[in-house]
């Protein structure tokens, strides 16, 4: 059995804030939503890796990108915990030369096959009155400039309220805006899911892996808060071409007027 560890996180307690360029320490929700969850399931498609003898291995609240195509997905979490002597353990990627030499995944694929990848397992989704907006919430010290204040969040929410429509909310500290509004914060499968529904009417969210999510479930508009204006269209860690796996309608904001006067 060989272990293909996708996603990782030696440090599950601290916030990860200064570790993104530590790749083995942790491996990014966007480079894994572009980069090795494409690979791995690229190369079990064309039967260069076999599901009989591969394990993914990712953060736990990632597995189901992977449960749906393969049958054997353990977390990252009880995986640390497991006697290593005797397994065959392959990290992929490893380092920052996978990203560089391979920007363009969806380039990288079979059209054919994109369908195939973005069967991820749905969850129930609670019947739904009206229409809504998902909303990624972000807020990290690295890379703080592309983190919105939450006073933008406020107003663009007032603004769906306003238009009548409902919104879900997810994100790292999503609570404290969603609690304002009865919200609970979804999971990142919930979001998926939710993504993925006939009366989800847009996505919003700012330049982040979670807003990532949207790539893989959402074929409607993807409002992108980009006020920090560092959005680069053809890298795979930013919300363009070049991880538009679903062929989204992408429309980039540069502050919070031109959101609430375009919002739709």
């Amino acid at each position: 059995m060989k272990y293909y560890i996708l996603g990782k996180s030696e440090n599950f307690t601290a916030t990860r804030n200064s570790d993104s360029n530590l790749l083995e320490k942790y491996w990014e929700l966007g480079w894994e939503i572009g980069t090795s969850r494409i690979i791995i399931i690229k190369k079990l498609l064309s039967n260069e890796i076999s599901n009989e003898d591969t394990t993914i291995v990712t953060l736990r609240d990632r597995m189901f990108f992977y449960e749906s195509i393969f049958k054997n997905v353990i977390a990252y979490e009880d995986f640390i915990n497991m006697n290593h002597s005797d397994m065959e353990i392959i990290t992929y990627p490893s380092d920052y030369n996978f990203i560089i030499n391979n920007d363009n995944s969806v380039d990288m694929l079979d059209k054919n096959l994109i369908e195939k990848i973005l069967d991820t397992e749905k969850e129930i989704i609670p019947n739904a009155e009206n229409n809504f907006f998902i909303i990624h919430y972000r807020e990290r010290p690295w890379g703080g400039n592309r983190n919105v204040s939450i006073d933008d969040y406020f107003a663009i929410i007032e603004k769906i309220i306003n238009m009548g429509y409902d919104f879900f909310i997810y994100g790292k500290n999503a609570n404290s805006i969603g609690e304002k509004y009865g919200k609970n914060e979804l999971t990142l499968s919930q979001a998926n899911t939710y993504l993925s529904s006939d009366k989800c009417i847009g996505f919003i969210g700012p330049l982040s892996g979670g807003s990532m999510i949207a790539l893989l479930s959402h074929k409607g508009k993807h409002h992108i808060l980009d006020f920090s204006r560092s959005n680069l269209n053809d890298n795979i860690l930013y919300h363009g071409d070049a991880s538009n796996f679903i062929g989204a309608e992408i429309i980039n904001y540069n502050n919070i007027n031109q959101v609430l006067e375009n919002l739709n």
